[in-house]
């Protein structure tokens, strides 16, 4: 009887855990399926912020949940933006010469293969308002583009900031003047990466962007001449306290302030003299330095004015950090290419490089040849663009300024009926986050 009770105490206890392990599988959680399903965010970020252009990240954000959880996160757009910049290229305001030199109007040109007319159409400048009747000029110029936002400048006085894709402008009062023995010339405005706001970033560029105005004051009473910067920032609508303002010499100012190049968080003023002028975009503090005298061989004055024109020099690289350099690319009058490097800070640059451009181009040298830059002075690039003229051939090439190789470019390629073309991009990031 005893062995009885206890093979059925065996059995009802195996029947137990048979019920108890049938009930566990039924209550337990099914097994992932998905990869995603076992990475953690943190890791999901890295992935994506590897993604190439906006593009394929809007692919990405729609295939499922968990990666549109990450993109439209706090901060995620911004980080993209900081690592690869706008890729998504819709084409350009170019100012054109074909009416003209004194034609400044702004004409929007697609990028194929888009639908060019609903572009147009879209992007045209038709709302913005037109000039005070009070003003003395009625031309508006297009000086900047950046981050989906164009800036114009009205007369010496005024600038008009805004956003076609929105439609949206705002006009601005340039806060300089009120000294009567003073004149007052307008050196350029650049708009700037707005910082990261509450919202990740994700804010409206009406509504986060910054403006970084330069002019110069010319006493003549004194013979003083100061440089001096301004920002305006949108988020706070008004005009930051500008830091002090720096004596470049009463000779200095008749550089052509109507052209300057940007690279590596500056912006250059180049003078025929061989001096340069830079101002930090983020401090908005100026500093100068000066160029490599030219050789003392009989070079005439024609010659030396037009040394460092706006056909003969670009500016590259740079960083943030102190130890990274801008380097000057330089069209010498002799036919060689130099590569001049400054190092924040210092006050002279050094010649990195120094090479015969016919010889890199591998083409004849002929004694009525020059080479100037056809690129515009607009946008920085990583590759240039170069031409040799001569009266008997016409040839054009692509700089790479780091392993120094001309490629020859079909010359169908090269655009030289526009005076300046900006690029435009997709709005960032509110036109993302929409998608999402």
């Amino acid at each position: 009887m005893g062995k009885d009770s206890r093979r059925r105490a065996k059995k009802e206890s195996r029947r137990r855990r048979r019920i108890a392990n049938a009930c566990a599988r039924e209550n337990s959680a099914p097994p992932p399926t998905r990869i995603l399903d076992v990475l953690p965010d943190d890791l999901i970020k890295l992935i994506l912020l590897r993604v190439r252009t906006t593009v394929c990240l809007f692919r990405a954000a729609a295939t499922c949940k968990p990666l549109r959880r990450v993109v439209a996160g706090d901060g995620f757009l911004h980080r993209f933006r900081a690592i690869h910049g706008p890729r998504l290229l819709l084409g350009h305001y170019c100012i054109s010469n074909a009416k003209g030199m004194d034609d400044k109007t702004a004409v929007f040109v697609p990028s194929p293969p888009r639908p060019g007319n609903n572009l147009r159409h879209r992007l045209s400048l038709d709302f913005l308002p037109g000039p005070s009747p009070y003003s003395y000029t009625h031309e508006r110029v297009l000086v900047d583009s950046r981050g989906g936002l164009l800036a114009f400048l009205q007369g010496n006085w005024d600038a008009v900031v805004c956003d076609p894709w929105t439609r949206q402008y705002k006009k601005l009062h340039f806060p300089w003047g009120g000294h009567d023995d003073c004149c007052y010339y307008f050196m350029g405005a650049f708009l700037l990466d707005a910082a990261v706001d509450d919202d990740g970033g994700n804010g409206s560029p009406m509504s986060n962007y910054m403006l970084l105005c330069a002019y110069l004051v010319v006493d003549d009473y004194y013979d003083r001449v100061e440089v001096h910067a301004r920002v305006f920032s949108a988020r706070q609508d008004r005009w930051l306290e500008p830091p002090a303002g720096m004596d470049v010499g009463y000779g200095y100012w008749s550089c052509d302030s109507g052209w300057s190049l940007r690279a590596g968080g500056f912006v250059f003023w180049f003078s025929h003299e061989s001096y340069v002028l830079a101002v930090d975009e983020n401090s908005g503090e100026f500093s100068k330095f000066r160029l490599p005298a030219p050789p003392d061989d009989g070079l005439d004055y024609f010659r030396a004015y037009h040394l460092y024109d706006k056909h003969n020099i670009r500016v590259v690289g740079g960083g943030a950090e102190p130890e990274s350099a801008v380097r000057i690319v330089c069209v010498a009058d002799d036919g060689y290419l130099e590569v001049l490097m400054r190092v924040h800070g210092a006050s002279e640059c050094t010649v990195e490089r120094r090479v015969g451009l016919c010889q890199l181009a591998k083409i004849e040298d002929k004694p009525d040849q020059s080479w100037r830059f056809v690129d515009t002075d607009t946008t920085p690039a990583d590759l240039l663009e170069m031409g040799a003229f001569s009266p008997s051939s016409t040839f054009y090439f692509s700089l790479d300024v780091e392993t120094m190789k001309l490629q020859r470019l079909d010359d169908r390629t090269i655009n030289l009926s526009a005076a300046r073309v900006f690029p435009y991009e997709i709005p960032w990031p509110q036109t993302i986050s929409v998608c999402l």
